[in-house]
């Protein structure tokens, strides 16, 4: 009866093979490439029409960094959590051809699940981010003129978003979208400078983001065997 309770044991060991748990830190890094679906509407307008802002990409090839906790339930599933700075913002271009820029970095905790290959580093991964907006800057481009402003209160501090992505040989290519609106109800934006009387009312401005990375493990924790499991051996040795 003994052999066949190892030999039990040994089965079981050999499934458990196939779903070994591991834990591990992973940094990660990545460049946005970030557009808008901003939409304002001028306060002195009698026909209260809305404007969109034509769009202009995006490039943020730095200060995006994190460093997340990852946990492999087997080969084939893991999560992890994180924290770190992202660079988020958008560009637009008025009518007259003048140009705004708008930057906030944000502390950033993504909470995460990937699906693939945990060992060889291919995977899709879905994501939800939490951010803690700060230090909001403009600026504003008009022929050889240049001008900036860090106004108070112009983002929301909390805001969300939801990620997906692919991961290969710790490359990642993925998008995000920002859920909530980038500004804050007080914010005017200031769309066309030439016009000072003008008063633009945000009704929308969320930003939506493609993005290339790369992610590479920090520390590796071996296989974490269930302790029952552990103990029952113990038993029969």
């Amino acid at each position: 009866m003994k052999h066949f309770y190892l030999l039990v044991l040994t089965c079981v060991f050999a499934f458990s093979a196939s779903a070994q748990k591991k834990s591990y830190f992973v940094y990660e890094t990545k460049t946005l490439f970030s557009l808008h679906n901003l939409e304002i509407k001028n306060a002195n307008d009698p026909l209260d029409a809305p404007i969109e802002p034509k769009n202009v990409v995006r490039f943020a090839p730095y200060f995006n960094f994190g460093i997340n906790y990852n946990y492999d339930f087997s080969n084939r599933v893991g999560f992890y959590l994180g924290a770190g700075v992202q660079n988020m913002g958008f560009i637009t271009r008025d009518s007259m051809n003048n140009t705004s820029k708008h930057r906030a970095y944000g502390l950033a905790v993504p909470v995460g699940l990937k699906f693939g290959n945990m060992k060889d580093d291919k995977y899709l991964f879905i994501q939800g981010d939490f951010f803690w907006m700060f230090d909001y800057k403009e600026k504003y481009f008009q022929g050889n003129s240049k001008s900036k402003s860090k106004p108070s209160n112009a983002v929301e501090t909390i805001n969300f978003a939801a990620t997906a992505g692919i991961c290969y040989k710790s490359f990642t290519l993925g998008f995000q979208y920002l859920i909530n609106d980038f500004f804050s109800e007080s914010y005017r934006f200031d769309y066309n400078k030439t016009i000072p009387s003008d008063e633009y009312n945000v009704t929308n401005a969320n930003i939506y983001s493609f993005f290339v990375g790369f992610r590479t493990k920090l520390g590796e924790e071996g296989e974490i065997v269930p302790t029952k499991i552990q103990q029952a051996q113990a038993r029969l040795y």
